[in-house]
């Protein structure tokens, strides 16, 4: 399981893409936002735009739940396996080519802090899948450890561990 960002240069996004599909899989959150190409996302399995990248990706306007669904069925034409759009304090919504789908809501916290929430999220979402879990506990529990996460200083300082989200 390979999980890449767009902060490293496109042609080294793709190369990298299409090695990981061949061989087992890989996570891709779009970010920071920008257009892909279709060459591009036919090498995705999952991917986890939030808000803004999902607008920049599909040209639909997340802000109501037709709209979330109108988008992630958008971007599973071009992707493989997955769409996860992050919805912030709305929790999530994902959409599998198996017809699974279902919003996900997160726990409401003062949050702190989101500077991690996105890198936590996906972090914990892809340990999740690579260690063998479903996607939907996958996702619940990438959903707990940002929820955690927000509600701490700093970036790597409020990463949880899993004992911890294990706790709770």
């Amino acid at each position: 399981m390979v999980l890449i960002q767009l902060e490293i240069p496109i042609q080294t996004v793709k190369h990298s893409l299409q090695i990981a599909h061949e061989n087992g899989g890989n996570y891709f959150k779009p970010c920071p936002a920008q257009e892909l190409s279709d060459e591009i996302l036919k090498t995705v399995d999952i991917i986890t735009p939030n808000e803004s990248e999902t607008f920049v990706l599909t040209g639909i306007n997340p802000d109501n739940e037709a709209n979330i669904k109108n988008a992630a069925v958008h971007l599973l034409k071009k992707v493989n396996e997955c769409v996860i759009i992050t919805l912030g304090s709305q929790g999530v919504f994902y959409l599998s080519k198996n017809g699974t789908n279902a919003f996900l809501p997160t726990n409401k916290v003062n949050a702190v802090d989101t500077t991690a929430a996105g890198d936590v999220f996906n972090g914990y979402l892809a340990a999740g899948l690579a260690t063998g879990n479903q996607i939907e506990s996958a996702i619940k529990l990438a959903i707990r450890a940002a929820t955690t996460s927000v509600c701490k200083k700093g970036a790597q300082t409020s990463i949880p561990y899993l004992n911890d989200l294990e706790k709770k």
